[in-house]
């Protein structure tokens, strides 16, 4: 008995850190676009500036080399960052998924070894951690469309 509920904190301790590691890593990821993002904006601004390009197209301005650079390796980094999104979002709904199979299994699990207070432990931590995780990618993905 002593193993089983040495495995189900050790369970318990692992989805936690799993939890934590999800939000944290997926905070800097967040953190790091959004940066990237205000700093090429910053820099096609500058460009702009420079070679006096501005936002409106006519005819009569010459071409500048830097500024149709500058704007092909934007719509670059735009698809790249969309893409970097998508995968956090996808590592995020495929971590969410993992911790309800192994919920999902948790219920099914012997009735025997389910009535311990630790398993139900378990379980409720489980919960919390699917919880926790599907408020942040909602409170994540809702802040990036906003």
């Amino acid at each position: 008995m002593f193993k089983l509920e040495a495995y189900y904190l050790a369970a318990m301790t692992s989805c936690e850190r799993l939890t934590d590691g999800v939000i944290q890593n997926s905070k800097a990821i967040t953190a790091s676009v959004k940066i990237i993002e205000e700093n090429f904006i910053r820099v096609s601004k500058s460009v702009a500036h420079a070679t006096g390009a501005g936002a409106a197209k006519n005819p009569n301005q010459p071409i500048s080399l830097p500024a149709m650079i500058l704007e092909k390796e934007m719509l670059n980094l735009v698809f790249s960052l969309s893409d970097l999104k998508n995968s956090t979002r996808a590592r995020l709904s495929s971590t969410l998924e993992y911790l309800n199979v192994i919920l999902t299994d948790a219920a099914a699990a012997n009735p025997i070894i389910s009535d311990t207070k630790v398993f139900k432990e378990y379980r409720e931590m489980l919960v919390k951690c699917i919880r926790t995780l599907e408020h942040f990618s909602d409170e994540l993905f809702e802040s990036q469309n906003s």
